[in-house]
């Protein structure tokens, strides 16, 4: 058991990944701590969605009463119901689970670090989706992983309460997923990830969606029923 845990414990230290993983947290557990609440641009605003979802999800759960958590999808006044409810709903379910005597900082804390978990995803993602294109360049993955995780202003996002960072993190799946079919051929597996990864960031974010053209690219390499279609249409 010792040796296996020893094992394990060397593999993942060995990879460099793993370093740069650890100052991410190291980083964005800094500036959590540091930025005073509501100074990230508009946290207090969804901040006070997540919280309005956690406590219709609380109610939801334990008395049956739902209906304010549907309101928000029939409410006619809120122009745009499903934006950011990636970000919002497990934001909010965390919330619900929270002990009721916790401050309010303490509640923009979990937050924070649910975000912070969100650029775990994409340092990593960016870390494998250079290297499918680099496969032999560990270098040049490390490198691109690390402009992810240390550069302030990204780092700042990243540690605050805002849609910016789910629209990252999807944003840097969706390259990763592409560059998987780039590197080793389309599966159905493939498609699957990449259609919830398109309606997660379709949901959240405008900065998301120029990634849809690449996306289509992609495809019109891979498929041979799409290429010979564009080849028919635009000859």
């Amino acid at each position: 058991m010792q040796k296996s845990g020893f094992y394990f414990y060397k593999v993942i230290g060995d990879h460099p990944l793993s370093w740069l993983l650890l100052a991410t947290v190291t980083i964005g557990v800094f500036r959590i701590l540091i930025v005073p609440i509501g100074d990230n641009i508009d946290e207090g605003s969804h901040m006070f969605t997540i919280l309005e979802i956690g406590k219709s999800f609380h109610g939801c759960l334990f008395t049956g009463n739902c209906q304010y958590l549907m309101s928000r999808f029939t409410n006619p006044a809120i122009i745009d119901p499903f934006r950011g409810i990636p970000f919002y709903v497990p934001n909010g379910v965390i919330q619900s689970f929270l002990p009721i005597s916790i401050s309010e900082i303490g509640r923009f804390y979990a937050s924070r670090l649910f975000s912070l978990s969100l650029n775990l995803i994409v340092v990593s993602s960016t870390f494998f989706a250079v290297k499918n294109i680099f496969p032999t360049r560990d270098n040049i993955a490390f490198l691109s992983a690390g402009f992810s995780a240390l550069i302030p202003s990204f780092s700042d996002m990243m540690s605050g309460v805002n849609l910016e960072a789910p629209a990252a993190a999807v944003g840097a799946m969706i390259l990763l997923t592409l560059t998987s079919i780039l590197r080793y051929g389309i599966t159905r597996n493939q498609v699957i990830i990449l259609t919830i990864e398109v309606i997660i960031g379709y949901t959240l974010k405008g900065t998301v969606w120029p990634l849809f053209a690449i996306i289509i690219f992609v495809l019109w390499l891979k498929l041979p029923f799409i290429t010979r279609l564009l080849t028919s249409v635009f000859g």
